[in-house]
């Protein structure tokens, strides 16, 4: 895979990560043991879910970040 497809494909998931983190911003309650139970309100995910996807979407932009910074430097 070269450096361009990767990128987009980052890109992709960076992108279909983004509303669900959006959301977890949205229902950011204090941690329960049960969010993999406890669904947010007009969905199907639950607390858990939006909290991991948020954090899968910090990682990205992390590496991303750091990618740049080498790419620069």
């Amino acid at each position: 895979m070269s450096e361009a497809e990767a990128m987009d494909r980052t890109a992709a998931i960076r992108d279909a990560l983004k509303p669900f983190a959006d959301a977890a911003e949205m229902f950011a309650w204090p941690v329960f043991e049960r969010d993999d139970y406890n669904l947010v309100p007009g969905t199907k995910l639950t607390v858990g879910d939006l909290r991991k996807a948020r954090a899968a979407y910090a990682e990205i932009e992390r590496l991303d970040r750091a990618a740049s910074t080498t790419k620069e430097g």
